[in-house]
């Protein structure tokens, strides 16, 4: 097993997050799943919902398999950190990844933040936070009612004003969508 680079049990300075943060990201665009799970404590939270799983994934088996069907998707990786801001065991991290997406013959631009959980030297809970609908936009996977439709069951869900199984409402449209205005549904109008 590769070498932890954020020492266990005394306080994660700005320089050893760097290197750490160095190790987990290099390790990405390697495109290397071991070299990943490596950076994870073993009961590792892992969550990308709801751009991209309906569950967080926990433990290192879930997260090897979520990273090769990523590293499988992708044939290459690019990550740019933008700011990183620390505070004891958390990080805030806004970042820019470049994808070449081979089934399409594309490369993608995505933009996030996230928020990691450092516990003895490991991440033990990262939260992402990113534009899917950018990403199937740019991989040409996504026309006007696609997008009206996934961006409106995703926000009810967050609202708490449907099920995330439900369709929306038929009074939802795309109109709404772009100004703005769903805020103003009330849960009597969720399926």
């Amino acid at each position: 097993m590769q070498h932890n680079p954020l020492p266990a049990g005394k306080h994660v300075t700005s320089e050893d997050f760097k290197v750490f943060w160095t190790t987990y990201t290099t390790a990405l665009m390697a495109r290397d799943v071991d070299r990943v799970l490596a950076c994870y404590a073993d009961d590792v939270v892992y969550d990308e919902s709801p751009m991209m799983m309906s569950q967080p994934r926990v433990g290192k088996g879930p997260c090897r398999k979520y990273w090769a069907k990523v590293f499988a998707a992708f044939s290459s990786i690019a990550i740019t950190t933008n700011s990183i801001t620390l505070h004891g065991d958390h990080a805030w991290v806004e970042w820019s990844m470049h994808n070449f997406h081979a089934s399409v013959g594309k490369t993608v631009a995505i933009h996030g933040a996230l928020v990691l959980t450092l516990r003895d030297g490991r991440l033990a809970h990262e939260k992402l936070y990113w534009d899917r609908a950018k990403l199937e936009h740019d991989l040409g996977a996504w026309g006007g009612l696609a997008r009206m439709g996934i961006a409106t069951k995703v926000l009810l869900t967050r609202l708490g004003l449907r099920r995330s199984d439900a369709t929306p409402p038929a009074n939802v449209t795309a109109k709404d969508v772009r100004r703005g205005t769903l805020t103003t549904l009330s849960s009597k109008d969720a399926p």
